[in-house]
């Protein structure tokens, strides 16, 4: 006779319950780092859209005219942790001037997904001593034709800046961006 007998069959399915159980009770931990690599990754993809924006000479309607000025990524830890803004510096200042101060130089705000947050916006981690992880604005500003990037720290310059984001289970993501235009998730 040809088959399986009950025997083999409930082992089959305890087996197969048993691995079942072992990778579902370990994927919320897998979705929550998901989730935080695709909010950095977004955040990164941000910074870049600036950057080939400045690069691009792409133009900014403001009061019926083009601006063809720098673009740049303002992160602000005292008004959001979730929200960063794309801005075109239209005074050249290299700093966001947000509404109503300047209120030509808004582009579009972005928010971070899902549960993760912007827990530390950090100076220097990869090049300056003593580093600083203390900062509540980064402006990170692209002037065309200069290849080089722009860093500021509550209104220092820096060679490198860190935004690190956290998910509510603590993984956490740090997105590195160098004055040479360098921009890399770790």
């Amino acid at each position: 006779m040809r088959g399986f007998t009950l025997l083999e069959l409930i082992i089959t399915l305890a087996i197969f319950t048993i691995v079942a159980g072992i990778l579902l009770a370990d994927y919320p931990r897998f979705a929550a780092r998901i989730n935080l690599r695709r909010s950095a990754q977004e955040i990164a993809l941000s910074i870049r859209e600036a950057q080939f924006s400045a690069f691009a000479v792409r133009g900014f309607q403001s009061g019926g005219q083009t601006i063809f000025k720098s673009w740049g990524i303002n992160f602000n830890k005292s008004v959001s942790d979730k929200e960063y803004t794309l801005f075109v510096d239209a005074n050249g200042d290299f700093e966001y001037d947000p509404p109503p101060a300047a209120p030509n130089e808004l582009v579009k705000k972005f928010q971070v997904a899902g549960t993760s947050k912007i827990v530390s916006l950090c100076a220097g981690l990869k090049t300056a001593i003593p580093d600083t992880c203390s900062l509540n604005r980064l402006d990170i500003i692209y002037q065309r034709p200069n290849p080089d990037t722009i860093l500021k720290g509550n209104g220092s310059v820096y060679s490198d800046l860190e935004i690190i984001i956290r998910s509510p289970d603590g993984l956490q993501r740090t997105i590195v961006v160098w004055s040479t235009g360098q921009i890399s998730v770790e």
